[in-house]
């Protein structure tokens, strides 16, 4: 799934660049609905959340000619597919997103 391999690109990327090189994924199955939760570390005070997903925007560093289109790829795909959800926070130097996947709709 792209949409996976996105987030977990993004979160890999982001903890190796932070001081505390871990991220945590999660696989929960509830009923009709698989939860993939992805936690990374960052050393980044104000990710502005409301931002992340458009295209062209990046947080990072080296601002180069393919950053920021990844997550606006996420959203587009989440977006067209009533299948998915996903919510995204940063709160104290950490970066969650939480995909959610249905069965049957």
């Amino acid at each position: 799934m792209r949409v996976l391999g996105i987030l977990l690109d993004n979160a890999i990327e982001e903890a190796d660049m932070s001081r505390r090189k871990e991220v945590i994924i999660g696989f929960v199955q509830r009923n009709d609905k698989l939860i993939i939760e992805i936690i990374n570390h960052t050393d980044k005070e104000n990710i502005p959340v409301s931002k992340i997903f458009r295209d062209g925007y990046t947080t990072k560093m080296n601002k180069g000619e393919n950053r920021g289109k990844g997550l606006a790829i996420v959203s587009n795909i989440v977006k067209d597919t009533p299948q998915l959800a996903l919510h995204t926070r940063h709160q104290s130097g950490q970066f969650y997103q939480i995909l959610e996947i249905w069965n049957k709709l």
